[in-house]
């Protein structure tokens, strides 16, 4: 029987100190059918360069040259690219374990999943493990389209990241990454991907290592990527209204949480008129939530206490993060 074809998608822009490791992360592993698609985002450094030569040494690199347009455009160009059975995502700052393509391939394969989701480690700039958001996986386990939409949206379940996953093409077919804004990119196209899936399991064992960089766009403390985030949130509760109704109370209570994580960002940032601008829609958000009772009531002393004892309330936080 024909070995199934993996395409792994890798948009690439100023990453010059990372790309090696990235892409031999995936030439060397241990499933060998890859088509491994090098999006060049216009990089202004030796990146084009880089990604030119890998082709000239693996015929299962391609490469796409475009001017600077974003990652969102940059994914959705390997995707019209794509000639594989399966897709994969990696940020050109990450890394594969070696036997992450053929863990997750077998386990989409011997489930009949259309998704299958893969571990995530948090690592530093030099790669070594660090404290981070990690997902763990202790055993296989399938679900079906409504169980995995559940998880995706509970806090401690399955991360929201496009990357970490492995995707049959009919998944990914005809889904265009949102333009424009920084948290909508993964937030708003995963949901559509497991609402196309019937079933979609986890793998433990597949390790898809994100490397935590502070100057990265992502992690920059500003208004206007929190608000790219909650924009996103607030779309995502009318996903679930559309189509998981079920779900809106998880979603909102996730949401109603989010400011929490905000405001605790931009205290630490010092900027006035930014930590005015969020408590401000604290306080909206909390006249609307407040009275629920799927709220979580921790969630609802925070927000007290941010409005009237914000300092205690971080130095509180802090200790209990520590």
């Amino acid at each position: 029987m024909e070995k199934k074809k993996i395409s792994v998608i890798i948009p690439v822009y100023k990453v010059e100190k990372f790309i090696h490791a990235c892409v031999d992360s995936v030439l060397q592993q241990t499933y060998d059918n890859l088509e491994v698609i090098l999006v060049d985002d216009g990089s202004p450094d030796q990146c084009p360069e880089i990604c030119d030569q890998y082709a000239k040494q693996d015929t299962r690199v391609r490469v796409i040259h475009q001017e600077n347009q974003g990652v969102s455009v940059a994914r959705n160009a390997g995707i019209a690219a794509v000639t594989g059975d399966y897709v994969t995502y990696l940020d050109s700052d990450d890394t594969l374990k070696d036997d992450y393509c053929e863990k997750m391939l077998t386990a989409a394969e011997t489930t009949g999943s259309d998704i299958a989701v893969g571990e995530i480690y948090i690592v530093d700039e030099n790669g070594a493990k660090t404290k981070g958001d990690d997902y763990f996986i202790r055993e296989q386990e399938v679900m079906d389209r409504p169980e995995a939409m559940k998880n995706l949206i509970h806090p401690s379940g399955i991360r929201g990241y496009v990357c970490g996953k492995l995707y049959k093409k009919e998944i990914v077919e005809g889904i265009e990454f949102p333009v424009g804004k920084v948290f909508s990119e993964d937030r708003c196209t995963v949901p559509k991907y497991f609402d196309r899936a019937e079933k979609v399991c986890l793998c433990p064992g597949a390790v898809y290592n994100y490397r935590m960089i502070s100057t990265s766009v992502t992690h920059r403390v500003s208004m206007k990527n929190y608000t790219d985030l909650l924009d996103t949130e607030e779309w995502m509760i009318h996903y679930c209204e559309e189509k998981y109704p079920e779900l809106v109370e998880m979603m909102e209570s996730v949401y109603f949480g989010r400011y929490i994580y905000i405001w605790m960002e931009l205290y630490d940032a010092g900027d006035k008129e930014d930590l005015k601008q969020i408590v401000s829609m604290m306080k909206t958000v909390y006249q609307k939530y407040a009275s629920k009772s799927y709220i979580r009531k921790a969630h609802k002393i925070s927000y007290r206490m941010i409005f009237r004892m914000p300092a205690l309330y971080r130095k509180l936080a802090n200790a209990v993060i520590s």
